[in-house]
């Protein structure tokens, strides 16, 4: 269940980055390689939490829905024990 919940959410956080507005470019680049790396290692997500707080530092401020659904992640990531 976790698993399919964190899936989810990355699926969220997909959607949720493709209609962002006013991100510059190497943001936008990190962003879409922390989504890539998180949808290929969705069977190992420990390897993902550390790249998760670097983006939810970076976007706190000018993306506050983008820093939420990597804020659900990481609650999720800690009940799994990660």
């Amino acid at each position: 269940m976790p698993k399919q919940e964190l899936q989810s959410l990355v699926s969220k956080l997909s959607s949720e980055s493709k209609n962002l507005e006013g991100l510059d470019q190497a943001a936008e680049q990190k962003l879409e390689a922390l989504i890539n790396k998180m949808e290929q290692e969705i069977q190992s997500p420990d390897q993902v939490a550390t790249g998760i707080q670097n983006a939810i530092a970076e976007f706190e401020i000018t993306h506050p829905k983008i820093t939420c659904i990597l804020e659900e992640i990481t609650v999720l990531l800690g009940n799994m024990g990660i």
